[in-house]
């Protein structure tokens, strides 16, 4: 793993989200050691399938009743409709697969930067790739660039580091260290997030606010550790293992006694 980003200001994704409707670029992104996503019709994925490096993401084309506001001369609610679409659980696992990809920090993840290509030209077609800019930008604070130019790529944000850290550790694609450093510290876990720390120390809330207060307080006890270099280990953990320990101890005397 890489290093994590132990402060404010230090870069969330090692890789870029970059995008173009020109076919050319998609050999010339796969040489330059891009991952390429063909954002197209399932009709038209074939052409598309057993190239390395390259995937079909058919579930990011707006939805029918977003094409039919958009030719039916209501552009802003075809847009409204798209958004929506892209944030609805159905296309999680599509949006946390680019998230992963663009974090890196793992050895089987080879390539950072990403192609975005649809083949549906903007000026005269429904602006694909321009809402996924939209979307990507407002809820992740990740910039989409046209393919080549060198430009900001990520814009940290309290309110997207916490739907980032908390979509990536909710789908198991980052551990408790690397939530607790990108998670803003004043912010409360989701209740997915918070749920997998409280069962990682075994600890069942009396409420929803001691839930909150013992998942904040765990978190800062694993910063503690990160910027300590993992030699301070947390109290909550040390004492976990302790009432593991003691219970296995427990256990273990009461097979022997009813051996007796």
């Amino acid at each position: 793993m890489g290093q994590l980003p132990m402060n404010y200001n230090d870069d969330l994704f090692e890789g870029s989200l970059n995008c173009s409707n020109d076919a050319g670029a998609i050999p010339d992104a796969l040489a330059s050691w891009y991952c390429v996503i063909a954002i197209v019709d399932v009709e038209d994925s074939a052409r598309f399938m057993n190239i390395p490096n390259l995937v079909v993401m058919s579930d990011l084309l707006p939805p029918p009743a977003s094409i039919t506001a958009y030719i039916d001369g209501n552009p802003n609610m075809g847009k409204s409709i798209y958004l929506s679409y892209l944030a609805d659980k159905g296309r999680e696992q599509s949006i946390v697969n680019i998230l992963q990809v663009l974090y890196g920090r793992r050895k089987f993840i080879k390539r950072n930067d990403i192609l975005l290509y649809t083949d549906y030209e903007p000026d005269i077609e429904f602006h694909i790739l321009d809402t996924l800019a939209e979307f990507f930008c407002t809820t992740f604070g990740i910039v989409i660039n046209p393919y080549k130019s060198k430009s900001v790529s990520h814009i940290r944000k309290i309110n997207t580091d916490f739907i980032i850290a908390n979509v990536l550790f909710s789908n198991g694609r980052i551990n408790k260290y690397e939530y607790a450093m990108i998670m803003p510290a004043e912010c409360t876990p989701s209740y997915e997030s918070m749920s997998i720390l409280l069962s990682d120390i075994n600890y069942q809330p009396g409420s929803l606010h001691d839930a909150a207060v013992t998942s904040m307080k765990y978190l800062e006890q694993l910063r503690e550790e990160v910027r300590s270099n993992y030699r301070c280990k947390s109290p909550i953990i040390i004492a976990n293992e302790k009432i593991n320990a003691d219970l296995e101890l427990d256990i273990n005397e009461d097979i022997f006694d009813k051996k007796q």
